[in-house]
């Protein structure tokens, strides 16, 4: 029934001929926004979406009669009239405003929301084990909070339905049966991601966003939000249970939640995932790496003619490293992952920690103290204490401010003769590929070990070791092909089992060429130790370093991996470089800024962060090389 005609039919009826248009149209849209409320409370044979209930329930009726000023015993008629008009109605955005504030003054007081979260289905779906076939009337309701990115905070309602024949419980994102949540096969609108707090779709991509491309941590997602978008004219009500602002733990798990399932939808499988635990720890095996998807466009892949004629495929990788990671375990390359972040050794090695802290020395520790009854090592731990004081203070923030780590691998103590202990440090020399000596002296190194100047030179681990580095396959077009974290150093044989496994994967395509900083280095390192997989790839120092860093007297170097040595990244109608070779330094500018967010997590959140800012961060530069003409696509099989 059109809007008009039915006002005409009410201005018929004498107990409804003052209703105004306004009021009519009022009645319609705030009556759409509850269906499902006016749907849950009616009988089994009135329970479907395609037609509206006969009668509305008695708090329903109620509201409506406050909220529009019409005789609560008017309203039946009302409904009569105007339900199936209800039932087909959208409800325009620019009225959202003025109905938001009839549910606050009004609804309130009845339990009615703007926004009440139901499960998708009014049935029970798990047609393998359940043959109910009736719409599901027992209900849990909860209060609960939903974080929008248009209309703010909301306070709401979450009802949960019971199927009584399988005893599985249907909540809006998922089912629950036998202690395992199963999420339904699309992304909802409303995310839940805490037990009472739901986040709209659009404003969990918002805070993707603002982490991809400002770097925005959690917290300041949080803060941003509570501050300019969630601002409301209200104060939270007074009998509403949860607060109105958003928490940093509700930006990760809704970050968290989307991306699994967005790699689900991708995938068309479901996420599944215990219904019971702690919520930070619910998610944990469900982070798993993604796939790469092999890529090539026009600006990373080159087709080039040989001297006979023969045309070949010219594709290039460009690998570099990035001094940033997360905590691991202090045994030195031991990648077993930590029970939390603030401990310092893994599980595995956790008695350790009863050890003198100094390296090479294996009596236990004094009770209080990280270090043995050796006086030398308690005053070097007194010294490493002292860094508290002006002085270190002073010098650790200089440092920070220069980018310069001060992590305990690159501290040193000496011990002179009078047992005096002097402190010593070294910036951070970064990601620098160096060929492995089977002479040099192991890491960690032995304790009293003399220095130059005569003193004991002694090492000790007394905080949290971090990882050494995150390595970077990036090709010249921009995208990252390949992730992966060195825990130890960044020795070129790290770096050829890196590239080689990177580039074995299923569908991979091996590079005709490798450009690498220090790849002199790992080409001396290829011929120490031959592998036929390497025997038809280039190696190729870029262009920067090669002018600025390697000398020129360095023969092998100029005479093996000079990029002028291969034509094919050159060209050759204009003389310029075909190829961006420093293209790795300019994504690790990009994934350093992420140094601070990454800082204290855990190394499944971290790596699950990581893999989804890279995966996103491609997916915005296909676009860009597409709008570029640069033809981005899929790299068939090497087998086609």
């Amino acid at each position: 029934m059109e809007l008009l005609k039915a006002l005409r039919v009410l201005r018929r009826l004498c107990a409804l001929k003052y209703l105004t248009l306004n009021q009519t149209s009022a009645f319609i849209r705030v009556s759409s926004c509850i269906k499902r409320d006016i749907l849950q409370p009616q009988p089994i044979p009135q329970t479907t979406l395609e037609a509206p209930p006969d009668v509305l329930p008695p708090a329903v009726s109620s509201f409506l009669s406050k909220a529009l000023n019409i005789p609560l015993e008017d309203i039946p008629m009302c409904w009569d009239l105007l339900k199936r008009d209800v039932w087909e109605a959208t409800v325009p955005e620019e009225t959202k405003h003025q109905d938001l504030e009839l549910f606050k003054k009004y609804g309130w007081e009845h339990g009615i929301t703007y926004l009440t979260i139901y499960p998708p289905s009014l049935y029970c779906v798990n047609h393998d084990h359940c043959n109910r076939t009736t719409p599901l009337k027992q209900e849990k309701m909860r209060q609960v909070v939903v974080f929008t990115l248009a209309d703010g905070a909301q306070p709401a309602w979450a009802v949960n339905l019971v199927c009584p024949g399988c005893n599985t419980t249907y909540h809006n994102n998922f089912s629950v049966n036998d202690g395992t949540r199963t999420y339904y096969e699309h992304v909802p609108r409303y995310i839940q991601a805490g037990e009472h707090q739901f986040v709209e779709d659009k404003l969990v991509d918002s805070w993707i966003t603002m982490m991809l491309l400002g770097w925005f941590s959690a917290s300041n997602c949080a803060e941003h939000y509570n501050m300019s978008l969630s601002a409301q004219d209200w104060e939270d009500p007074t009998d509403w249970q949860f607060s109105l602002k958003v928490a940093m733990e509700h930006v990760w798990d809704a970050f968290i939640i989307k991306a699994l399932l967005e790699d689900c939808e991708h995938h068309e499988t479901l996420l599944t995932i215990p219904h019971t635990g702690n919520q930070d720890q619910r998610f944990t095996t469900a982070m798993q790496a993604r796939n790469k998807v092999p890529h090539a466009c026009d600006k990373c892949i080159r087709i080039v003619e040989d001297e006979d004629g023969t045309l070949k495929k010219a594709q290039i990788l460009v690998c570099d490293g990035l001094s940033i990671g997360h905590t691991c375990c202090s045994v030195f390359r031991c990648t077993k992952p930590l029970a939390t972040t603030k401990d310092r050794f893994c599980p595995e090695h956790a008695n350790l920690v009863y050890v003198c802290s100094v390296n090479g020395c294996n009596k236990p520790s004094v009770s209080s103290r990280k270090t043995c009854d050796n006086p030398a090592h308690q005053a070097i731990e007194d010294k490493y204490t002292a860094r508290g004081e002006a002085f270190f203070t002073l010098t650790e923030r200089y440092r920070k401010t220069n980018q310069q780590s001060t992590e305990d691998d690159n501290m040193w103590f000496e011990v002179d003769n009078s047992g005096e202990v002097h402190v010593f440090s070294s910036p951070n020399p970064g990601s620098v590929g160096e060929v492995d000596d089977p002479n040099a002296v192991t890491y960690p190194l032995p304790c009293d070990k003399k220095s130059e100047t005569g003193n004991r030179k002694m090492r000790a681990q007394f905080g949290r070791r971090r990882t050494h580095n995150e390595q970077l396959l990036v090709r010249p077009c921009g995208i990252i092909y390949a992730r992966a974290t060195f825990y130890g150093a960044e020795a070129v044989s790290n770096v050829i089992l890196f590239v080689k496994a990177a580039c074995s994967v299923p569908g991979a395509h091996k590079p005709e060429l490798l450009v690498y900083d220090t790849a002199c280095s790992l080409a001396k390192q290829l011929e120490a130790t031959p592998d036929n997989w390497w025997e038809d790839i280039g190696l190729v120092v870029d262009v920067f370093h090669f002018l600025n860093k390697h000398k020129t007297t360095h023969e092998y170097c100029q005479k093996y991996c000079n990029p002028i040595r291969f034509p094919e990244l050159v060209d050759e109608k204009t003389g310029k470089w075909w190829f961006n070779t420093s293209v790795a330094e300019q994504a690790n500018v990009w994934m350093g800024k992420y140094g601070p967010i990454l800082r204290e997590m855990g190394v499944v959140k971290y790596n699950f962060f990581l893999d989804e800012m890279i995966m996103r961060r491609n997916a915005n530069l296909v676009h860009r090389l597409a709008s570029k003409g640069y033809n981005p696509r899929h790299m068939p099989p090497p087998s086609l």
